[in-house]
C-alpha cells in the first residue's frame, strides 16, 4: 500500500469591496470630519463617520473610519456593523469623500 503525501497550501480568503460613498456632511465643532453614507457590496451602511485625531507619538494628524454603532450600560461602545477597512480602501473612501464635497 503506498502511502499518499498530502500538502496543504494557505490561501489567504481575499474579499474584494466596492464601495460608493454618499451624501457627505461635515460633522459641526470637529475640522475634516464627516459623517456619510456608504454602500458596500450593495449594502448600505448609514451614520458612517471619518474622524480625524492627533497621534500621540507623533503629533501627526490622522484619520479613522468609525462605524455606526451605539453605547452599552457599561458605558462601552459597540458597533453595529463591521467589516475591515484597508489603508487603500480607506484611501477610496476619503477620496470620494472629497470629490463629493462643494
Amino acid at each position: 500500500m503506498v502511502k499518499k503525501e498530502t500538502v496543504q497550501e494557505e490561501v489567504k480568503n481575499e474579499v474584494t469591496y466596492t464601495v460608493e460613498v454618499k451624501d457627505p456632511k461635515p460633522i459641526q465643532d470637529k475640522p475634516n470630519c464627516y459623517r456619510f453614507t456608504l454602500v458596500v457590496n450593495g449594502v448600505t451602511l448609514y451614520g458612517m463617520k471619518d474622524l480625524v485625531y492627533k497621534d500621540k507619538a507623533t503629533g501627526e494628524d490622522r484619520s479613522f473610519i468609525a462605524f455606526p454603532g451605539y453605547q452599552g450600560r457599561n458605558q462601552q461602545f459597540y458597533n453595529n456593523c463591521w467589516f475591515p477597512i484597508s489603508q487603500k480602501l480607506q484611501g477610496e473612501i476619503e477620496r470620494q469623500i472629497e470629490e463629493l464635497l462643494p
